[in-house]
């Protein structure tokens, strides 16, 4: 894994992250929701920033104990290099977890892997819950002890 040490983001990134997000996703958030959670006392996040560039970030809104990860993006130039395991674990490393669940599409196999590796299991499925193109939800769970 890469050393990097992922840092909090802030409103001031938000048109680069946007620009992240419509590089890493077929189905990208829109610039307002990534403000709204950038902006969200209960959210979390991380990022990874090279070069001038963000690399990678995660968002994770937790309550009561519960984060539910509701993005992890990575640069399509930067992947499998470590970027999106080093956001993983640092959103992981939040206090008082007790429990991270999330939401993956069931053909991103490499997404899969990372959170498997990571000690999420498979708590369920959404079919035809994703658009653009139309896949599943793969539905995961990670109990922190």
């Amino acid at each position: 894994m890469n050393l990097v040490k992922p840092i909090p983001l802030s409103q001031s990134a938000l048109d680069d992250l946007f620009a992240l997000e419509q590089a890493a996703f077929s189905d990208p958030w829109s610039k307002e929701s990534l403000a709204h959670a950038l902006s969200d006392p209960l959210c979390r996040s991380a990022g990874v920033y090279l070069a001038g560039k963000w690399a990678a970030y995660g968002l994770m809104q937790v309550v009561a104990g519960e984060g539910e990860i509701l993005r992890i993006a990575v640069s399509p130039e930067q992947r499998r290099k470590g970027f999106g395991e080093a956001v993983l674990q640092a959103l992981l490393a939040e206090e008082g977890l007790t429990a991270v669940y999330l939401e993956v599409r069931s053909e991103n196999r490499p997404a899969i892997a990372l959170y498997e590796k990571a000690g999420f299991a498979l708590c369920g499925r959404r079919p035809r819950y994703y658009q653009n193109p139309v896949d599943d939800a793969i539905l995961m769970r990670l109990d922190i002890c």
